[in-house]
């Protein structure tokens, strides 16, 4: 009986023995599995050093170049044109001209015996020239007068057009003073081109029409250069062209075209 009493409690030790020893080995096996787990969230340790790049700076802002003034006395006709108060390559409206009523102005050409108002819409070249949309008003520096008037219908205000020349005087009569204007050019154009009515690099008057005569194919265009102003009186002499010149005026039978191999018809001939 003593004897199988031993034998039970040497086995119930080994048994614990067992349990113990397996318990230690399950904690080591855990320990291992939680440092390898830690491991895996760091990147491993570089095996040699990298050289740093030095920080590149920004390369220094240059400062802003001001727009060179043109020089009067020698323009340069490549150069770009700029203006602060007038664009030079677009079509706008001013609030000048978008107040501007019909009779304001008033448009004198003594070699072609115009004296006539200026009316404020498009729509009414029936009645008499008009101010283009697109035009500006005199007095402002740059300002191009752009009108347009019909050739050969309702008044024919221009059809003598082709005849203005060198030396011709023309006059805007607005907000009590004398805008007078002396010939530049003539050009033709085609319908689609507005670039006569852009802002100019210089105070102009432009007027234009259809061409040739009868017809709406092209665009004739008059440019003259604001010469002087003066205040309004009712004593100004209105001179047709400029002192030393003598020209029969454009209605006369001899008076000659601004270029006569372009001529767009005798004149005297209205339809």
């Amino acid at each position: 009986m003593q004897q199988s009493e031993k034998q039970d409690s040497f086995g119930r030790q080994r048994k614990f023995s067992n349990r113990k020893i397996a318990s230690w080995v399950l904690l080591i096996v855990g320990i291992g599995l939680l440092v390898s787990s830690a491991r895996s969230l760091f990147p491993p340790a570089p095996t040699h050093t990298e050289p740093i790049a030095p920080v590149q700076s920004a390369p220094p802002v240059q400062p802003v170049q001001p727009i060179p003034e043109k020089s009067e006395s020698s323009p340069d006709p490549n150069a770009l044109l700029y203006d602060k108060d007038f664009l030079k390559d677009k079509l706008y409206v001013t609030q000048e001209r978008a107040d501007y009523q019909a009779g304001q102005m008033v448009l004198k050409i003594p070699r072609m015996g115009l004296d006539i108002e200026i009316q404020a819409r498009e729509s009414d070249m029936d009645i008499g020239p008009v101010l283009f949309d697109y035009s500006q008003l005199p007095g402002a520096k740059g300002c191009n007068v752009s009108i347009g008037a019909h050739r050969d219908i309702k008044g024919s205000h221009f059809y003598f057009i082709h005849k203005l020349t060198a030396g011709d005087l023309f006059y805007l009569i607005y907000n009590e003073k004398i805008y007078v204007y002396e010939y530049k050019d003539t050009k033709v154009v085609e319908p689609s081109d507005w670039g006569p009515i852009y802002g100019q690099d210089f105070d102009c008057l432009t007027m234009i029409s259809c061409t040739p005569i009868g017809t709406s194919r092209q665009r004739i265009v008059v440019r003259s250069q604001l010469k002087e102003t003066v205040p309004y009186t009712d004593h100004y002499v209105y001179k047709p062209w400029v002192e030393g010149m003598d020209k029969p005026y454009a209605w006369e039978h001899n008076a000659r075209s601004w270029d006569e191999p372009l001529q767009d018809g005798p004149a005297g001939d209205a339809q």
